[in-house]
């Protein structure tokens, strides 16, 4: 597998994402590989996890009982890594859910729209406060995302957004009923 890690290509896209998503996602038509976007998410999901171990860290230092570093590297490290490999579920899962939507699709073009509109999540989601922010302007871009690759209109990129939205509450709520103690 050939994932291009660069650092300062990554920077640049976060700074691309947040200043002009609309232009962002046009000139990812471009990209044909979901390698590149999942360099991007590799770093920007390092950075958001090194940043929320730190948080952590600080935080936990004004408590009665603070953690150690001994607790909190080996958590953010399995955050890390469940990150990386949810973002190929989270890939699939929108090529599934676009395919239902009779949108053509394959799961390069899903995984690189799914991946960068998960750009502030991955930086700001330990932030308490800034994440419900994050989350929402994460929906905006992938609404974005998805009118520029597949060329669809607004109104069906919100519905296929929203009824994702009602199907993971739903599925939530499901597995709650079936495993409540877990």
């Amino acid at each position: 597998m050939d994932v291009t890690v660069d650092i300062a290509a990554t920077l640049d896209t976060i700074k691309k994402v947040f200043k002009g998503p609309k232009k962002f996602f046009e000139g990812v038509k471009k990209q044909k590989s979901w390698k590149d976007a999942f360099g991007v998410v590799l770093i920007t999901a390092a950075i958001g996890h090194i940043l929320a171990g730190a948080y952590a860290f600080i935080y936990s230092s004004t408590q009665s009982e603070p953690l150690a570093l001994a607790q909190i590297i080996p958590a953010i490290l399995i955050s890390f890594v469940l990150t990386l490999g949810m973002s190929f579920v989270w890939g699939w899962a929108l090529k599934i859910w676009l395919s239902i939507f009779k949108v053509e699709t394959s799961f390069s073009r899903a995984f690189l729209v799914m991946a960068y509109s998960r750009i502030p999540n991955l930086l700001f989601s330990w932030l308490p406060f800034v994440n419900f922010f994050m989350a929402v302007f994460s929906f905006y871009l992938l609404m974005i995302g998805l009118e520029s690759q597949y060329e669809i209109k607004r109104k069906k990129a919100i519905v296929i957004i929203v009824t994702s939205i009602i199907a993971l509450f739903a599925l939530s709520v499901l597995l709650f009923l079936i495993f409540p103690q877990v």
